[in-house]
């Protein structure tokens, strides 16, 4: 990776139900989902990558490093 490349994490944060054999409710469950790497100059449009990946929770998304020219967009389509 160059320095100013930027690696992008989806991940999925979501509390199992009690009801799923779990005595107790447990801290919330982290799953990420999808990581990949955004070069620099480049642009990042997945959408066969996205199309299998099921988000339970809250959909998280960040970038490894705090960057003003790095700007995420998500759509997402819900059920």
């Amino acid at each position: 990776l160059a320095p100013d490349d930027r690696t992008i994490n989806i991940r999925d944060s979501f509390t199992p139900a009690v009801t799923n054999g779990v005595p107790a409710p447990v801290p919330p469950q982290n799953i990420d989902r999808l990581t990949f790497t955004v070069v620099v100059t480049g642009c990042a449009s997945l959408r066969d990558e996205l199309k299998d990946i099921e988000i339970l929770g809250d959909l998280v998304v960040w970038a490894d490093a705090a960057d003003p020219n790095c700007l995420i967009t998500v759509a997402w389509d819900h059920k």
